[in-house]
């Protein structure tokens, strides 16, 4: 049987870890978190950014470059429909 700890994920990350999976510099994750674009919390004096919340802003971004994209395709057919 499979260990379990093997998959459990946590449930905070460190800017750090925030960095290595947005493929972001630590410096530009730390501008995002300071910035208050990436949500984070303190816990003990330290910057911590919970997984669900990293999801959210994830998806949300996916979802606005997708409306962008499709806003562009609509102005464009209609600057060639012109």
């Amino acid at each position: 049987m499979p260990s379990s700890t093997s998959s459990i994920q946590p449930m905070l990350y460190t800017v750090t870890q925030v960095a290595r999976l947005t493929g972001f510099s630590r410096t530009k994750t730390y501008a995002l978190v300071k910035g208050r674009r990436i949500p984070s919390i303190i816990v003990e004096g330290r910057i911590r950014v919970l997984r669900s919340a990293l999801l959210a802003w994830i998806t949300q971004h996916v979802q606005a470059t997708e409306a962008a994209r499709a806003g562009n395709c609509y102005e464009q057919r209609q600057a060639r429909a012109k």
